[in-house]
């Protein structure tokens, strides 16, 4: 459901939002998207790879980080140039 869900989030910014005039942007919001999916299942899944003596903490948590970093930089490269002329 989370694929199906980002999907439908990413149709809605291109096609409504046009946000795809800005370089970057979709790649920004597909990595942010999916990192809170990752982490939110996480906090349900009954995992082993859970992280110190945490409950919650587990290594997809831990590896959607990467991605939130990476998305921080999409979004800010995305803001900094100007959108793409229209031909």
């Amino acid at each position: 459901c989370e694929g199906l869900l980002l999907f439908l989030a990413l149709q809605l910014a291109i096609r409504k939002f046009r946000l795809h005039e800005r370089p970057g942007m979709i790649i920004a919001l597909f990595f942010t998207g999916y990192g809170l999916a990752r982490a939110f299942c996480e906090l349900f899944r009954d995992s082993e790879s859970m992280i110190g003596y945490s409950s919650w903490f587990s290594m997809g948590i831990l590896l959607s980080f990467p991605m939130w970093i990476a998305a921080g930089f999409f979004f800010w490269v995305a803001i900094k140039q100007p959108k793409w002329a229209k031909p």
